[in-house]
């Protein structure tokens, strides 16, 4: 079935949650992944959980449908070769390392685009909003909610709804970098005014002010949203060893491309043979395969 993304190969270096999620998206837009694992290990989240499915760990299920698992140790001279043949042949090489890493490994860009010039590197990172004063969770009587009052506009009525409108214009909150500077004061006071309200009722207030917030869902709220359910974002992916499984479905929805498909996470290694020897026969001889495992 031709997808958006088809025809792109994607060399995916990602390991445990952001990354993955991200080429997860992409294999779902309909890119070719091919997931360059450890062959001692794979992929940490193949194994992080106590709780298991016939084996397999919920967390790398839930996070790698749609790829070809290749083991390949990219810390051997043998293996960053066979990398950089993949690299040729590729539009894409995705990963989540700090860019020492990457220089050790031979998958800095200016390494990649020695190897292919036309490649796309994409490296992705943790992020944050600690520079924004409030922009956290806190905890109400009943539930935990979400505030970000990212500009300040937000902060004179997210006060108001409090009955906090003595700090809104104190000289020391008044505006975001005294905030962030004095946040071990403000945050205090604040958490100990949003624990007297239920959350809903505060989530309608915040909401009458136009200031935004909303509410930590737990999974089982989550997963039952109108909202969720129409856009099939809870779908059904049957893996070899555990079975039938639900999984989130991807945001990004094409018109061109209304139906979807997902393919179940890979075993380890599964793909060796048919990315090995479809992929770069024309680079190396088949004798180079035995050394990748």
């Amino acid at each position: 079935m031709k997808s958006l993304l088809s025809g792109i190969r994607i060399v995916d270096l990602s390991r445990v949650l952001a990354g993955p999620y991200g080429t997860l998206l992409l294999g779902d837009l309909g890119a070719e992944i091919i997931k360059i694992e450890d062959p001692r290990e794979g992929d940490p989240t193949r194994n992080i959980t106590p709780q298991k499915v016939q084996g397999e760990d919920p967390y790398f299920l839930g996070l790698n449908r749609n790829k070809k698992s290749v083991t390949l140790n990219l810390t051997a001279p043998k293996g960053r070769e066979i990398f950089h043949g993949l690299v040729k042949i590729s539009d894409v090489v995705y990963d989540n390392y700090r860019p020492d890493v990457l220089e050790k490994l031979g998958a800095d860009y200016e390494t990649l685009k020695k190897v292919n010039p036309k490649v796309i590197s994409c490296s992705i990172s943790g992020f944050g909003h600690q520079s924004i004063v409030p922009y956290q969770a806190f905890k109400t009587q009943d539930i935990w909610i979400v505030v970000a009052v990212f500009v300040e506009k937000f902060w004179s009525k997210f006060c108001k709804v409090l009955g906090l409108e003595n700090i809104a214009s104190d000289p020391r909150f008044d505006k975001n970098p005294k905030r962030l500077q004095n946040k071990a004061i403000l945050v205090p006071i604040l958490e100990e005014a949003i624990l007297k309200w239920k959350g809903e009722d505060l989530l309608k207030k915040l909401g009458e002010e136009d200031v935004p917030a909303a509410p930590v869902n737990t999974l089982d709220r989550i997963l039952l949203e109108p909202q969720i359910l129409s856009r099939n974002m809870v779908v059904e992916v049957d893996h070899p060893k555990a079975g039938k499984f639900k999984s989130v479905g991807n945001p990004i929805k094409v018109s061109l491309f209304p139906e979807e498909e997902f393919a179940p996470p890979p075993m380890l290694g599964q793909h060796n043979e048919a990315v090995y020897c479809h992929l770069t026969e024309a680079i190396y001889h088949r004798g180079h395969r035995g050394k990748l495992r």
